[in-house]
């Protein structure tokens, strides 16, 4: 197919839709010598943003390419300019070709791992890398040695930083950490209060950080030939680990939409079910028997929500990483509908709410399983769910408990159920003392 274009020139439409739909194809491909990474770093959906975008943004600093130059958060630039300083400092054999070079040599790589096309140029797109890089190690090394530090002095901005570290839309590889802080240990300089120049000290540095913030993270280990995609997949690597339970709670079960299903708090005290607050494990470590249901306590605040948000996001985006933190959020969204039901779980110790109302913490977890979407073979509390079903279908646990409910769940009904049989008892006897003599007459 062909037009004339004013003129008398001629072009030949197909062909240049075909040399366009190479162009494109090529600018996507790339270099097919190069192997291809997996995306690791993500944004979330804009339909879960809309609803919960304050928990996925951060809020004081910005890490790399998505909120790169955002006004909001260009706060924090002069102190990141001075981190990188530090960590320079650090390292006399060090110099700033050297990390440009180091990075440069990083970049595509780095590319590849950011679900989204990265627009920014290859000057600012290494500068970036290597500005938050070195503010990330930088930051983690005075929490480890404690350093006197005018950013820490403010009591709210550590904390706030260290949410916006493991948020899934501000991360970095962590392949350029890893690069960067072998840059930093080369030599015996190095002044990390942790000692040895090995990378994995690094990841330590990071867990030890965790445990300050977070009394959830996990004491085992993370292996040393562990593929670590950024920030939020170390903190999902400690947090959410295999939950501790036993075969029976671990072996593999299909289930169907309506065994993903279970009653809430309020229904399930209804049916009989009691609840306890489990006092070891991780919070991941739900069990069910015999009509007890025992969950881990959990405290919930304002960095409680972000940090739970940002795993499921994290979940959901990678299929690399167990779905365990998704079955959580399931399994408490089926049992929280109502600020009722917060109530139950406080009353037996499980939940501690430090957020305004009771209301916000059942939102809270309504939103967290939004999206959250699972195979029923990946589900760790698959069988507690059906055994839960189980149990609350039964007839004869439903008469048990409306029978403790309506009269032993308090002394003066106990009584008065107590004063009605002896009374029912005493009118039999009496019934019974008076119709005898007329069938046994005396002698």
């Amino acid at each position: 197919m062909a037009a004339e274009e004013p003129g008398g020139v001629v072009i030949d439409i197909n062909e240049w839709l075909v040399n366009d739909i190479k162009q494109n194809l090529n600018a996507v491909c790339g270099d097919q010598g190069i192997k291809a990474e997996n995306f690791t770093i993500f944004r979330a959906p804009a339909y879960i943003r809309r609803i919960n975008e304050d928990l996925f943004e951060p809020r004081l600093v910005s890490i790399g390419p998505y909120y790169c130059g955002n006004e909001n958060l260009l706060a924090m630039q002069e102190h990141k300019w001075r981190y990188r300083r530090d960590f320079l400092a650090r390292n006399s054999d060090n110099s700033i070709e050297d990390c440009v070079s180091i990075i440069r040599d990083l970049e595509a790589r780095a590319r590849r791992c950011y679900f989204e096309p990265i627009k920014l140029e290859s000057d600012e797109f290494v500068e970036m890398l290597l500005l938050d890089g070195c503010f990330i190690i930088e930051y983690f090394l005075k929490l480890d040695e404690c350093s006197e530090d005018t950013t820490f002095e403010v009591y709210w901005i550590s904390p706030r930083v260290w949410i916006d570290l493991f948020m899934i839309e501000n991360q970095i590889p962590f392949f350029v950490l890893q690069s960067l802080y072998a840059l930093l240990v080369r030599s015996s300089a190095t002044t990390s209060a942790s000692g040895s120049g090995d990378q994995s000290t690094f990841v330590n540095i990071v867990r030890q950080s965790m445990i300050q913030y977070d009394h959830h993270i996990s004491d085992e280990l993370i292996a040393s030939d562990q593929e670590i995609y950024h920030l939020l997949h170390l903190y999902h690597l400690s947090v959410v680990p295999a939950p501790n339970q036993d075969p029976y709670c671990l072996r593999p079960v299909r289930v169907t939409r309506s065994e993903g299903y279970i009653p809430c708090a309020t229904e399930l005290r209804e049916a009989g079910v009691i609840f306890k607050k489990k006092s070891e494990g991780s919070f991941l470590d739900i069990t069910f028997r015999d009509g007890l249901l025992e969950i881990p306590f959990l405290s919930i605040d304002e960095f409680t929500r972000p940090r739970f948000m940002n795993l499921v996001a994290f979940e959901q985006s990678s299929n690399q990483v167990k779905r365990n933190m998704t079955c959580f959020a399931i399994f408490m969204d089926r049992i929280i509908n109502t600020s009722r039901d917060v109530a139950i779980l406080q009353q037996c110790g499980i939940l501690e709410n430090q957020l305004a109302t009771d209301e916000e913490v059942a939102i809270f977890f309504n939103h967290l399983s939004y999206w959250a979407y699972i195979f029923g073979y990946e589900h760790y509390l698959a069988r507690l769910f059906r055994d839960v079903n189980q149990y609350c279908d039964s007839y004869w646990h439903r008469w048990k408990a409306g029978l403790k409910r309506d009269y032993f769940s308090n002394p003066w009904t106990l009584i008065s159920l107590v004063a009605a049989i002896i009374l029912l008892v005493l009118a039999f006897l009496q019934t019974v003392f008076t119709i005898y003599p007329f069938y046994r007459p005396r002698s």
